[in-house]
């Protein structure tokens, strides 16, 4: 019997089945718990695992599950009601487990994108496995890497013989394909378009660009506008580790100190050293013109490299490492303990449109508000199929993406507001004003936002 056909009681399995790999008591057995994080997860663990310090095996066959030392979940994969806001449901856990056997939860998503309800697994898992470096195995999106003595004076002369600064054609690009993101990632980007040439790829904007086929554009531009989606402790993901990789200087988002045990100091510009949009805006056309200013950006590269690590090794390192056995007692409160909202608490302005700092909507308030745009938007709604995601929005179509880009832009708090009417626990919204929200016209939306007529 596969994994994909693992009886309701794990502990009916016969202990003798080691069909998915040949154990070797002395080596620590991974398992990582299906699904996890999509498709096609496990041949690049098990890669790296080759070149890790330390010896482990890794297997998702679950019926290796009373060998196997260490259990790895992914956390939303374990709500099966994809974006049901604060869903208890959860996939069904083994039933038998071994008092030595650990069990760790893995995420690297922000609280905004956590749609469940995160305290149906106090008390469950061993370890933390996350983003944030008070997780109990810190997976960041890079690291930075102290170099010796002789690295750095060998990195020293290589910066001597380099010009970052002539090595680039083109200027200020970026890529955003989350439309509908919490900190407002395009209103930024317009606000900087109305004083700066700025090259936008992704699914929000006129140049695709996915995967494999992005990095030789994007190679060519001296700066990349590393936005993340959500403003949380510790949250610093692929966009800034991958523009530094590419001898670029990372423009964001975020404030330096609650990201200051993550990133590199001085290897980026943050739109939070600055008061207004015009100071930073000029500052960019400084360091855009000059190249010893440009070039200072790179002078980490002294005393530091940058590394990707895999979440197999970091495992397979801390259970040879900790022989300790903790319970994370309150999960949902330490998830909470961050500077960014859960979802539930985002609601409408954070979740989906974020137009003004303070507004909120209960999430049961928000999902009839979506299913309610949904059903009554024509055009739009048309373009948008499968529109329901709770309390947020997940647009499946470039129009549809468009329209929440210039809502956001656009429609003010108090004419989201006075999109729908709040009578008893739901909405009444016209169906005429919806549909007025926004212009359909040959495959695009264009015009501005005109709010419903209450």
């Amino acid at each position: 019997m596969r994994a994909e056909a693992v009886p309701r009681r794990l502990d009916m399995l016969p202990r003798t089945d080691r069909r998915a790999v040949v154990i070797d008591p002395a080596v620590k057995l991974l398992l990582y718990w299906k699904p996890f994080n999509g498709d096609g997860f496990l041949k690049p663990e098990q890669n790296c695992l080759k070149s890790c310090p330390v010896k482990c095996n890794i297997t998702d066959d679950k019926n290796m599950f009373y060998e196997a030392d260490l259990i790895n979940y992914h956390l939303t994969d374990l709500w099966p009601d994809n974006w049901h806001i604060d869903t208890t449901k959860t996939i069904e856990f083994p039933a038998y487990r071994r008092k030595e056997q650990i069990w760790v939860l893995t995420n690297q998503e922000p609280p905004s994108n956590l749609f469940g309800n995160i305290r149906v697994f106090n008390k469950l898992f061993n370890w933390t496995m996350w983003y944030r470096t008070d997780s109990v195995v810190p997976f960041q999106y890079g690291w930075s890497v102290a170099l010796t003595e002789d690295e750095s004076s060998s990195s020293t002369k290589d910066l001597k013989r380099r010009n970052f600064y002539r090595e680039k054609s083109r200027n200020i690009t970026g890529r955003i394909s989350n439309c509908g993101d919490a900190s407002r990632r395009y209103r930024l980007v317009h606000k900087m378009q109305q004083h700066l040439d700025i090259d936008m790829y992704g699914g929000c904007y006129s140049k695709k660009c996915y995967h494999e086929n992005c990095n030789q554009p994007l190679e060519e531009y001296r700066f990349y506008l590393a936005f993340e989606n959500s403003l949380c402790t510790d949250y610093v993901t692929e966009k800034y580790w991958d523009a530094i990789s590419r001898d670029q200087i990372p423009i964001v988002n975020w404030d330096y100190q609650h990201v200051q045990n993550v990133v590199i100091s001085n290897s980026f510009i943050s739109v939070h050293d600055f008061g207004d949009i015009k100071s930073f805006v000029d500052y960019l056309e400084q360091v855009m013109t000059n190249e010893t200013l440009y070039n200072s950006y790179f002078d980490w590269r002294r005393h530091f490299r940058v590394e990707r690590r895999c979440s197999s090794c970091l495992l397979c390192q801390h259970l040879y490492a900790d022989t300790s056995r903790r319970v994370v007692a309150d999960l949902e409160g330490w998830v909470r303990a961050d500077i960014c909202p859960k979802v539930q608490e985002v609601g409408l302005a954070g979740s989906a449109l974020h137009v003004g700092a303070g507004f909120r909507w209960k999430s049961i308030i928000c999902q009839k508000w979506v299913q309610l745009v949904a059903n009554h938007l024509s055009e739009v709604g048309s373009a948008c199929s499968a529109l329901h995601v709770g309390g947020g929005f997940r647009w499946k179509s470039i129009i549809c993406r468009k329209w929440v880009q210039l809502i956001s832009l656009h429609m003010s708090e108090k004419d989201i507001a006075g999109s729908a009417k709040h009578v008893g626990e739901g909405f009444r919204m016209p169906e005429q004003g919806s549909a007025d929200s926004a212009s359909y016209v040959g495959g695009d939306v264009i015009g501005a936002i005109n709010s419903p007529k209450n």
